[in-house]
């Protein structure tokens, strides 16, 4: 089973692994193409390792995930996990749009549903390992900013209210450190991003919980 990278592996890595996380058209890909054209950013994240949920549908033979039974988006999923894997346990610093409590989030709320303990935790389990690889997570919240379809992601809201309710139950569970991006504007939610980063770096050696007078960072409980 796959793990996420460990100290002795990164020691001496000048760079952070980050990642957003939330449901869909919540802002994610647009603030990380901001943020890759930040050159004090890309020093940190050199690379963007951006969701291709979009290339796996396609090459699956789906079109859109709202016209898919419950075991092709499970089959879709497992694959689009497969490839997230292989990616990033090769990359040292980079960002991504799409952290591992994404794909546990879709995996209980969607794939595994109704399925039983077993299955639900055969994707959950190494998601939490893996997510524990990141350096900051960034929560981007559902309701911020107007859904857009794009006639793949699902139109159903209340489906995309359960993964952000599933996605926080997670962050909380697995105890992630995390910065939940409350600007609305473009700008401000780079410079929020940039901030916290600073922070981050500055304050607390990797794979320490949090903790911040001002609560910019929350902790899993």
């Amino acid at each position: 089973m796959p793990e996420a990278p460990s100290e002795a592996r990164r020691k001496g890595v000048d760079g952070m692994r980050v990642a957003f996380t939330g449901s869909s058209s919540t802002g994610k890909s647009t603030l990380a193409s901001a943020l890759m054209k930040v050159e004090s950013f890309r020093r940190l994240a050199p690379r963007y390792l951006p969701s291709e949920g979009r290339e796996i549908l396609s090459e699956l033979g789906f079109t859109g995930l709202d016209t898919m039974t419950q075991d092709q988006t499970a089959f879709y999923e497992l694959a689009y996990f497969a490839r997230k894997v292989s990616r990033e346990l090769s990359a040292d610093a980079f960002l991504t749009d799409r952290s591992f409590v994404d794909v546990a989030a879709y995996w209980i709320e969607r794939d595994a549903k109704g399925r039983g303990a077993y299955l639900e935790s055969l994707l959950v389990d190494p998601c939490q390992r893996l997510a524990r690889g990141y350096d900051l997570h960034f929560l981007l919240p559902m309701g911020l900013i107007p859904f857009e379809e794009d006639g793949r992601r699902s139109s159903d809201g209340q489906f995309h209210a359960r993964i952000d309710a599933c996605i926080r139950r997670l962050l909380d569970q697995w105890c992630i450190a995390y910065v939940e991006v409350t600007e609305t504007e473009l700008s401000g939610r780079v410079e929020l991003v940039l901030k916290a980063l600073g922070q981050r770096r500055a304050d607390v050696p990797i794979g320490d919980r949090l903790t911040n007078a001002n609560s910019t960072f929350r902790e899993g409980s």
